[in-house]
């Protein structure tokens, strides 16, 4: 079996000093925006299925995800593995499923309420990682990380009661995204540096 490792050779530095690691996140904002912009308009605009185009952005994702395990254009070394970690179908049936629930309830999150709003509403993030990150890994947050999540709290309440778009279909399925999200981010955290699993 053949597993992934990050290729850290090339650039220069750690974190973001890292020439590739700070190329790669300008990439992923560019076309983060883009497709946030460019599902607003198949939705509003063509009146698009939120159901049709979250199957189609996961079916695209599954092909190039495929062809990148066979040419990995320099982002990771392949490794060889005798045997699959434990349980690694039904947690991969898990995240895939939590990958899928998240971009569908995005679009229908998007075909309700602006882009900006439900934006905002995704700043609500911190909170659910803090929560979901007690529960399944045991880890505690400072004091201090606690209490700076109270204004972000509030900033959400004063953005939602002013809000001109606000629909209550698109803000739970907003708040239903960060959630979902928070939890597959954190589950996949478990996977990858849980001493029982070791899936890298």
């Amino acid at each position: 079996m053949e597993d992934t490792v990050l290729d850290k050779s090339s650039g220069s530095g750690t974190g973001l000093w890292n020439i590739r690691a700070a190329l790669f996140l300008i990439l992923w904002y560019v076309f983060s925006g883009c497709t946030l912009f460019l599902n607003k308009y198949i939705l509003t605009t063509l009146q698009g299925d939120p159901t049709l185009l979250g199957t189609c952005q996961m079916l695209m994702t599954l092909v190039c995800g495929l062809i990148q395990m066979h040419f990995p254009c320099g982002m990771y070394k392949l490794v060889r593995r005798h045997k699959k970690p434990p349980g690694f179908f039904k947690h991969m049936i898990l995240v895939g499923t939590m990958r899928f629930t998240t971009v569908l309830l995005g679009l229908i999150a998007l075909n309700y309420v602006a882009v900006s709003f439900t934006e905002t509403i995704k700043s609500s993030a911190p909170i659910f990682t803090v929560v979901i990150s007690r529960i399944l890994l045991g880890e505690r947050t400072g004091f201090y990380v606690n209490m700076s999540l109270i204004p972000v709290m509030l900033g959400l309440a004063l953005c939602s009661s002013n809000e001109l778009s606000f629909d209550i279909r698109g803000f739970a399925a907003a708040l239903a995204t960060n959630f979902t999200e928070c939890l597959q981010n954190v589950y996949s955290k478990m996977l990858i540096s849980g001493e029982r699993y070791r899936y890298t």
